[in-house]
């Protein structure tokens, strides 16, 4: 009869090698995503800031001829620029990203970030509220929009590294033998890894083989549609938080008979001129001492507005006055000009 004790010993014994299996069970995944994680999100949330900024910069009026160069990188160092050739866009895009302070200095038509002493002395400067013409101190310290953009492209991440393992795993061919753990645990593996090797080679000459009828050999097909339904969720939470149409952040245009992109290209204009009102606009105003403007290019608009202006033209002028005409027309026409620019002046 079993004693007490013995039982126990068993039942820890059997615990013990449970264990032991799980652990030797437990292995890293092969295809690991080869990005890090950190560096991934990074520069997903500043590519985002950089695509925007461009943008700006496209639909700019004013920006000094010398200036615009600053703008971009280069990889030549001997341009003048510090930090590895990163243009003012890049500067920006990267201080968005990380929640930093930028500080800049404009010299000579050179744009370099600025040294720590120069750093200190331009936050002395502001601390007592005297002016210097050292440098500028752009602060995204509080910009919590990265915050969200972080946890979404983390999410992208996820997405993808899933996807990224299962592409990997989907190039092996999958030798399913019925009653496999049954069969090494009664004999030697060698004889059972030999059949599986010599099916796979029977497979890969493309001859016939033979295998149990219950065993299988197959490859796992990939399922790509939950994987575009959670990016294409992820985008448009992107997109709603920058105040952009879904296809400007995920590429994809939109299809259908009446899908003239009109009304994308209006909430485009939209969400950039608020960035380009609240960063770009004050950054450039303040480095270059300019004054720029946005300028629209809803030139389908103005296409869709000739057969309008010319029925207006037709009327005779004593039903419509020239000047009622002209109101008419600068109004339809409005966004296409700037407060410098005024339609000639009429005659009654």
């Amino acid at each position: 009869m079993p004693t007490i004790a013995g039982v126990v010993d068993n039942a820890i014994g059997f615990i013990t090698r449970r264990q032991n299996t799980e652990v030797q069970y437990i292995f890293d995944n092969p295809f690991a995503f080869p990005i890090e994680e950190r560096s991934f999100i990074h520069q997903r949330v500043k590519l985002l800031y950089a695509k925007i900024l461009k943008d700006c910069f496209a639909a700019s009026a004013g920006i000094p001829d010398k200036a615009k160069p600053l703008f971009w990188d280069t990889v030549v160092k001997s341009f003048g620029k510090s930090n590895a050739g990163d243009g003012l866009i890049s500067l920006l895009s990267g201080a968005m990203a990380d929640k930093k302070d930028l500080f800049l200095v404009y010299n000579k038509d050179v744009l370099r970030i600025a040294k720590d002493e120069e750093k200190q002395t331009i936050k002395e400067s502001f601390e007592k509220g005297k002016k210097q013409n050292i440098g500028f101190w752009f602060s995204f310290s509080d910009y919590f929009l990265s915050d969200i953009l972080r946890v979404l492209f983390s999410l992208q991440l996820a997405v993808l590294s899933s996807t990224y393992t299962g592409m990997n795993v989907s190039k092996s061919l999958f030798i399913q033998m019925d009653k496999l753990r049954e069969l090494v645990s009664r004999e030697e593996s060698a004889p059972i890894e030999a059949q599986a090797k010599k099916i796979n080679e029977g497979i890969k000459s493309s001859k016939s083989i033979l295998i149990d009828a219950l065993d299988k050999v197959t490859t796992i097909n990939i399922d790509m549609t939950s994987t575009k339904t959670s990016i294409d969720y992820i985008w448009g939470i992107i997109a709603e938080l920058i105040n952009m149409p879904l296809y400007y952040v995920s590429g994809e245009l939109k299809s259908g008979l009446n899908a003239t992109g009109e009304a994308d290209n209006a909430a485009i204009e939209r969400g950039i001129e608020a960035f380009f009102n609240s960063i770009f606009k004050p950054v450039v105003d303040e480095i270059f001492k300019t004054d720029i403007k946005f300028i629209s290019d809803r030139w389908r608009v103005l296409l869709s507005s000739g057969a309008a202006l010319k029925t207006i033209e037709t009327i005779d002028p004593s039903i419509m006055p020239l000047k009622i005409k002209q109101r008419i027309a600068e109004n339809i026409l409005k966004d296409f000009y700037t407060d410098s620019d005024k339609l000639s002046e009429t005659e009654d």
